[in-house]
């Protein structure tokens, strides 16, 4: 997930809860793609809460699926492209870029949407649906929804409008304020 946590990315309950923690006390778990945090028990309050200092603990070898190393792959793969296009929109305050450039970085978001959508592969692997189990949105898996609505329409941006290259002179001839496009850009302006 976008959140350094990771621990929570759904809630899970049912029959996995006991297998993941060898323990049938917990009512439910926050389970993240890499690893789960189990609930505190608060006699004064009578209520189980997730104590958000403790620390995540790593799944058991057999609860891991090809599902869920897919989904952990896809969050991975998603944080590359959308550093890349981060940083691609970081540069572009700097640097002029051409049509084609922008129409890469416009793919890369697609990917990195597309990608983080692929996250939720999660919520169908063993750990979800296996024993009687459920698992229901969580602060992660809702932070990646947004995720993925960002990298949608910065993609429909970057497609719908290629900022023009443009170069200002620094002859004494041109510093009237005077812009110009680059000479072997002129004709490929609207490309």
């Amino acid at each position: 997930t976008i959140v350094q946590d990771g621990c929570d990315y759904a809630r899970l309950h049912g029959g996995n809860v006991e297998a993941i923690t060898s323990s049938d006390v917990f009512p439910y778990l926050e389970v993240g793609v890499s690893r789960y945090r189990a609930p505190l028990y608060y006699p004064g309050e009578n209520e189980w809460k997730i104590v958000f200092t403790e620390k995540c603990q790593d799944y058991p070898a057999e609860q891991v699926d090809g599902l869920h190393k897919a989904a952990k792959w896809m969050l991975f793969a998603s944080s590359v492209f959308g550093g890349a296009v981060s940083f691609f929109l970081w540069f572009a305050s700097c640097f002029s870029f051409s049509n084609r450039t922008w129409r890469l970085c416009a793919f890369e978001a697609i990917a990195a949407a597309v990608l983080r959508g692929g996250s939720f592969l999660f919520l169908v692997c063993s750990i979800c649906t296996k024993n009687e189990t459920s698992c229901s949105l969580s602060f992660g898996s809702r932070m990646d929804l947004i995720c993925i609505a960002l990298w949608t329409t910065t993609a429909l941006a970057l497609f719908g409008n290629y900022a023009e290259p443009k170069l200002r002179s620094l002859s004494s001839a041109g510093s009237q304020g005077e812009d110009r496009l680059l000479p072997d850009e002129e004709g490929a302006s609207g490309t």
